[in-house]
């Protein structure tokens, strides 16, 4: 196929690196589905250009399991559990029945490079298998097996490249066969706890067209080559060169353009390029590039309607463009200009505003363009953030339930972070779906959707203070401090070394991975504080002494992202567990590595020592560390309260 028509066919966000791209990943620690049968929602990262199935199961499976006890609520791993009782093994009949399943799809034929998942086990079978297969050749030959003791994770990795057809595919189905050869239980449940799909998308954009900055979708602008869009059926609109079509039969490096005729374009002759009918030509990339029609202004993903902002504290405003836009934004009476800088991003600075329930808009203009947020409070931002505890949802907390009466409350508005990793640190993070994308005026069922932590700490505060609370939650469950750590302050800290590099794929408990795509792209939002609820991964299977050392490096080091030195840091104490997995002193031993964390100025720690269960890892009361967590904030705010 013509490299060049791979190049235009595929979207940024599918083009950034060479070779094996990872189109699709997921993990299954936010699946949810409502009914045992159901396809189970994937909740990954999938990139541009690709569309991915939800997982599905065939006729030899029983129920899909979310969690190793068959409940409802979401947990760190799929699960399904084999049909059939007291099978000494399966047979190959019912092996082709057995198995889970989900389809990849491309806007045009692709070279898939890698498959990755990880096998997970739960119940009395000591030892598992999982085979997986492909439509391509009618799901008969074997890709690659996965075995191992159960109640283990097991990886492992499939080379497509050794494969036929997988270099030019458009659609692809695999299916994970799941058995075991355990004699005597039906207790058994097999099933993948993340998967990772690959392709290969050639050279980079910024190799043929230099930097590449994002402007709306589909719509980019190249600093040697001006604006430009990329559609998904072969075809290009270029401000100075018109519609172009990227011809697969044409050799490498044409296109061709309706206005000029065939274009023949090479990275180390840009910005020349040579045209069948008028010989070579040049184009003068750096002239302002020419608008059609579409807004060449974005506001950040975390300014939406129903928002609060941060009072007595200087706004920032911000987001991204065409490199010198002019932007105007207004609040109120408040309004100041600025412009896109050369990486395309933009920040406009108001003077500071005194709490308010009366909603505000803040409208955004370039030009004849402009932007609109409604129903804007001035108040106290907080962020969440931590692993499950933190990230654990009002849904199903049967130990502490939310009633029709405390389910209004329009002055709290919440949000919470889509779940993302990146080696890179990234410049905007998404609102989750869940929240439509958006703030939230929290009542209803959107409540149900929301931190329970996040939000007891948030009613009581905004009952308290009489002013409007925001909270933010930027959590993940199953994830050690690491993650959520600067690459600066592991290397500082002596975690990482100093020539560490990211490897191939990096997921959830990746170092740093968490912080620089769910808390690097929040440096510029002013906040009054953070609230964090962290610890079980590291006590399970890490060095509380190297978290005594960690923690408060990461702390200050989130302080200097936001710019505020002495930011309000509130974190929940472990309540004792039971972890017949980790070494005897590590749940302690963190404790207290937490409470020495307090010669920190600004911190507080709420201790839930009364308030945790010894058999949960996930005590179901989360009204108590919400509430002990804002009377710190309380507290640090002059309140007399005994915290």
């Amino acid at each position: 196929m013509n490299k060049l028509f791979c190049l235009f066919v595929l979207p940024l966000a599918a083009l950034i690196s060479h070779g094996n791209t990872a189109v699709f990943q997921t993990d299954f620690s936010t699946a949810t589905q409502s009914a045992i049968d159901d396809p189970v929602a994937h909740h990954g990262t999938v990139a541009a250009g690709f569309v991915v199935s939800d997982f599905t199961k065939g006729s030899g499976l029983g129920p899909f399991r979310i969690d190793d006890s068959g409940a409802d609520s979401a947990a760190d791993r799929f699960l399904s559990e084999p049909a059939g009782t007291n099978n000494a093994s399966f047979s190959d009949a019912f092996l082709n029945n057995a198995y889970i399943e989900f389809t990849v799809e491309a806007l045009s034929a692709t070279a898939f490079t890698r498959l990755d998942f990880t096998m997970r086990g739960h119940g009395s079978a000591l030892t598992g298998y999982i085979t997986v297969r492909s439509s391509l050749d009618d799901f008969s030959a074997d890709l690659g097996t996965v075995s191992g003791v159960m109640n283990m994770k097991h990886p492992h990795s499939v080379d497509l490249t050794e494969f036929e057809g997988f270099d030019a595919a458009d659609a692809i189905t695999f299916r994970f066969y799941l058995y075991d050869d355990y004699v005597g239980q039906n207790n058994r449940r097999i099933g993948i706890d993340a998967v990772s799909v690959y392709a290969n998308t050639g050279p980079r954009l910024s190799d043929i067209f230099g930097n590449l900055i994002p402007i709306v979708e589909n719509r980019y602008y190249a600093n040697n080559w001006g604006t430009f869009e990329l559609f998904s059926n072969s075809w290009i609109r270029h401000d100075g060169l018109g519609w172009m079509f990227a011809d697969p039969e044409r050799l490498e490096n044409w296109v061709h353009s309706i206005d000029q005729g065939w274009l023949f374009i090479r990275n180390d002759l840009l910005p020349w390029y040579m045209s069948v009918d008028q010989g070579w030509r040049y184009h003068f990339a750096d002239e302002k590039p020419t608008p059609i029609g579409e807004m060449e202004i974005q506001l950040n993903p975390l300014f939406t309607d129903n928002m609060v902002l941060q009072r007595d504290r200087p706004i920032r405003i911000f987001g991204s463009g065409t490199p010198d836009t002019p932007v105007n934004v207004e609040l109120g009476q408040l309004s100041a200009s600025s412009s896109v800088n050369e990486d395309g991003e933009w920040l406009v600075e108001l003077a500071a505003l005194p709490a308010s329930f009366e909603p505000k808009e803040i409208v955004v203009s370039s030009g004849s363009n402009s932007l609109t947020i409604e129903n804007v409070l001035m108040g106290d931002v907080w962020l969440g953030s931590g692993q499950s505890n933190m990230a654990r949802a009002i849904r199903g907390n049967a130990a502490v339930p939310v009633g029709p009466d405390n389910r209004n409350h329009p002055n709290l508005r919440v949000t919470t972070i889509s779940i993302r990793a990146s080696a890179d640190p990234q410049n905007a993070a998404a609102i989750d779906a869940n929240f439509g994308g958006s703030w939230q005026v929290c009542s209803g069922d959107i409540i149900d959707d929301f931190s329970g932590v996040g939000f007891y700490f948030g009613t009581y505060l905004q009952r308290e203070l009489d002013v409007p609370v925001g909270v933010i939650i930027s959590a993940r469950g199953a994830t050690r401090i690491e993650s959520w750590c600067s690459l600066e302050t592991l290397q500082e800290t002596g975690v990482l070394e100093p020539d560490y590099s990211y490897p191939s794929s990096v997921n959830h408990n990746t170092p740093t991975a968490l912080y620089n795509a769910m808390i690097h792209p929040l440096r510029h939002f002013a906040m009054k504080g953070v609230i964090w609820y962290q610890g079980e991964a590291n006590a399970n299977q890490g060095d509380p002494a190297e978290y005594g050392h960690v923690f408060p490096a990461m702390i200050s080091s989130w302080r200097d992202l936001f710019g505020q030195p002495e930011m309000p840091f509130l974190f929940v104490q472990l309540a004792p567990f039971r972890a017949n997995n980790a070494p005897a002193d590590n749940w302690p031993l963190l404790r207290e590595a937490q409470a020495d964390t307090l010669s920190l100025a600004n911190t507080g720690m709420a201790v839930i020592t009364d308030a945790g269960e010894f058999v949960d890892i996930h005590p179901q009361d989360k009204q108590t560390p919400g509430e002990r967590l804002a009377l710190l904030a309380l507290e640090m705010q002059g309140a007399d309260v005994l915290a």
